[in-house]
């Protein structure tokens, strides 16, 4: 038994056809592959941010390997230290308008390898921003300081209470 279509139905039947192919080349080839490209993208995005972040990290390593040597040559006393010490940071604190609460050097003196070290016990209230200016701006001293802790408490809407320890290399 033959059937007959009109060239209409024809039409139709191959558009049909046509159409499924589509679908089911679109549901089980294009989808699944675009989503496995999309995935592979965005981990090959996150690996380049962890690359980067890695060599910025490299670089800092190195400056604070070179650089430590040559801004401790400068033989300095303890007080000479401090007073310097207190002259790069005065600017800073005043600059980013820190509500001081109390700055004290330590008696005590550490030594590491060829340079000394004093430790500082700063207290002061700002916001989140500021305390995140002040670290950025410890980096970009003429003089070398390392944070050694800091402690923050929140004390009010967007204030805290900082304490940090840090240590100013000579």
């Amino acid at each position: 038994m033959k059937i007959k279509f009109s060239d209409r139905e024809r039409l139709l039947l191959i558009l049909a056809g046509v159409i499924l192919v589509l679908y089911f080349f679109i549901q089980f080839v294009y989808l699944p592959k675009s989503n496995e490209i999309y995935k592979l993208s965005r981990i090959l995005n996150k690996d380049k941010e962890d690359l980067r972040t890695a060599k910025e990290k490299e670089k800092l390593l190195q400056s604070l390997e070179e650089n430590p040597l040559q801004k401790t040559t400068a033989k300095k006393t303890k007080n000479e230290q401090i007073v310097e010490a207190l002259k790069h940071l005065s600017p800073v604190i005043t600059r980013l308008k820190l509500d001081l609460v109390s700055m004290r050097p330590r008696n005590e003196e550490m030594k590491i390898d060829s340079a000394n070290a004093i430790n500082f016990d700063i207290e002061f209230k700002a916001s989140y921003n500021n305390v995140y200016k002040f670290l950025k701006a410890l980096e970009s001293l003429p003089i070398l300081i390392l944070v050694d802790s800091i402690d923050l408490k929140r004390i009010g809407r967007g204030i805290v209470a900082a304490k940090f320890i840090l240590s100013v290399y000579y």
